[in-house]
């Protein structure tokens, strides 16, 4: 009200309160500037509830930092994903929207030096590793087909003198920020902790998965002793001890896709190579750790160590008072997948030697992600709040697709690569998903339409099993093109069995059509069209003209065994025959 009465929007004034009432007035109000004066509230509450800048009196300020901040600082954090302050409750959540990735794979946003719990998930994604296994449920054996939690490569401890490593979430946080700079693709933080003996450690993290090169990926990950000289101990680790355990109504299924094949020390850092156990997808992770005093390299004797899937390497530091130490952590990840990789091994153990440092990939990688914002960006005036959230869809959307999906055989799971729901299985997302890539990026559109290609055979024998013509794709699918929804599933609270009649949701048929269609119509790409879509549509095509029956008494066509899209109305009240009949969405 305020705003329109002196005939300005909201995002052209600048809110100034003392109190977190106020604070988060200005933040829901999408004002320009929203000051927080720290009186009698500390700042850092002032900024968790949406202060853009405290200061402790409004003197602090000057106008021409105002004028700064709406000419230069307000269009800076319309790019950035900020959290002040560490919430326990929110946190998987800020993980999974704090994902890196580059459509190879996708990292959630778990901090270094967290470990599987109630608070934290670690996981690393790699498009088209699935594991299909049986869990044996009230005498029946049920087979689910999971998006592989692929070893962490993220994992970064230290202790001070010889305690124990610990997680400095865990101890007493003193403050807390975290950015995702989704034009550059790199995820900050800065934790400054004290432990139980009063000594207190800034720790500032920094980390990609490379845009330029997308079996890449890298830390950078400083500490700094505030108030104490002591010994540091940093250890740097490829964690494969995991299972799927990242979603609640999944926990008592079988969870352990993994197998260790071999780990070792390269000489110049470590390896782990896992294999899934019925897929047997091949997992190889090179990592190497490099370490600096207050910037410069320095020569340190790495012990290297290992427990079960677990390999890490650690070093000692000789820490003084107010000095930064520094470890750059290059990662390279390489799959069984990666057709035109003749020897993993080699490839990944290659691939991080030849890194120098953590500027070697930042550089690349931040020019890729800026070539694709040149492509993608959407401007928004005068809504912060809708222009940060525009731009929160179009990163991870490249995060789940990019231009290197030209030479990935994957579909878009329903959440991406950012975690285990739906246990990462394609359904018929890219029905809105596509639009965007059809405008900026076509060749990630036809990357994702090959995937569909590829399985079309199947799609025709799936149709073939119950007894239709052409190509009718299933409901779920993951890696090979298998219909991957359960056929029954259980009910806990009765103890009875159901089948599951999800899988009659024969739209998502309908949907790949649309999607060939409207790439072809977007893009004018005929050479997909005669060479891959012209079929896929054919194919379906004769599937609806088959499963559409003739009734001469009413002189119309009709469908039936069919579930729409709202997947509660799966058949009549009281009839035996499964899904329904003339669905008007189908």
């Amino acid at each position: 009200t305020a705003a329109a009465n002196i005939g300005l929007l909201p995002n052209e004034c600048a809110v100034v309160e003392d109190a977190i009432s106020g604070v988060q007035a200005g933040r829901n109000g999408n004002f320009g500037l929203t000051i927080g004066i720290a009186r009698s509230v500390k700042g850092e509450i002032l900024r968790q509830n949406g202060a853009d800048i405290v200061v402790e009196d409004l003197a602090e300020i000057s106008l021409q930092e105002i004028e700064d901040w709406f000419d230069d600082q307000i269009i800076q954090d319309g790019w950035n994903l900020s959290y002040t302050g560490f919430d326990p409750d929110d946190e998987k959540l800020r993980e999974t929207l704090c994902t890196v990735g580059n459509g190879y794979f996708g990292t959630r946003g778990c901090f270094e030096g967290s470990q599987s719990s109630d608070i934290h998930y670690p996981g690393t994604y790699i498009a088209g590793i699935y594991n299909k296994i049986p869990t044996s449920i009230q005498g029946r054996d049920i087979y689910n087909n999971d998006f592989v939690n692929c070893p962490n490569w993220l994992l970064i401890e230290f202790r001070i003198g010889k305690g124990n490593f610990t997680n400095p979430l865990d101890m007493e946080v003193l403050s807390y920020d975290q950015k995702l700079n989704m034009r550059e693709g790199i995820l900050e933080r800065s934790i400054v902790c004290k432990d139980h003996l009063g000594r207190i450690t800034h720790i500032h993290s920094k980390r990609l998965a490379s845009m330029s090169n997308p079996h890449l990926c890298a830390v950078k990950y400083s500490i700094t002793p505030i108030n104490y000289s002591k010994k540091l101990t940093i250890r740097s680790s490829i964690d494969g001890n995991l299972i799927n355990d990242g979603v609640a109504r999944y926990r008592d299924l079988n969870s352990k896709h993994l197998f260790l094949v071999e780990l070792g020390n390269t000489g110049d850092g470590i390896f782990l190579h896992m294999e899934t156990s019925h897929s047997k997808y091949q997992i190889m992770m090179n990592a190497n750790m490099l370490v600096y005093e207050n910037g410069k390299p320095i020569a340190v004797e790495k012990k290297i160590s290992h427990e079960n899937a677990k390999i890490a390497e650690e070093v000692e530091i000789d820490a003084e008072e107010k000095s930064g130490y520094t470890v750059e952590k290059i990662v390279s990840i390489y799959t069984s997948l990666d057709k035109s990789v003749k020897n993993i091994k080699d490839a990944a153990a290659n691939a991080v030697s030849e890194v120098k440092n953590f500027e070697a990939l930042y550089l690349p990688h931040t020019e890729a992600w800026k070539l694709l914002w040149e492509k993608a960006d959407i401007r928004i005036d005068g809504d912060r709040f809708v222009q940060k959230t525009a731009r929160l869809h179009i990163y991870h959307l490249l995060v789940t697709a990019s231009p290197h999906n030209k030479d990935i055989d994957a579909g878009i799971p329903a959440r991406g690569l950012h975690g285990e729901a739906y246990r990462g299985h394609i359904f018929w997302d890219e029905l809105y998903i596509l639009p965007f890539f059809n405008l900026h990026f076509p060749e990630i559109s036809k990357a994702l339409l090959k995937y569909r290609y590829n399985r079309l055979e199947g799609a025709k024998q799936y149709a073939r099993e119950n007894g239709y013509k052409g190509a009718m794709y299933p409901w779920q699918t993951a890696d090979n093109g298998s219909e991957e929804t359960q056929i029954v599933h259980y009910n806990p609270q009765d103890g009875t069995w159901g089948p599951d009649l999800s899988r009659r949701q024969r739209h998502v048929s309908i949907a790949v059509f649309y999607n060939v269609w409207k790439y072809v119509s977007d893009t004018g790409d005929k050479e997909f069209l005669n060479r891959y879509g012209a079929e896929i549509m054919l194919e379906i095509a004769r599937f609806w003209a088959d499963i559409a029956k003739y009734d001469e008494s009413t002189k119309k066509y009709h469908i039936k065994g069919v579930m729409g899209p709202d997947e509660f109305h799966e058949k009549l009240p009281g009839s035996k025959e499964e899904g329904l009949k003339d669905n008007a969405y189908t």
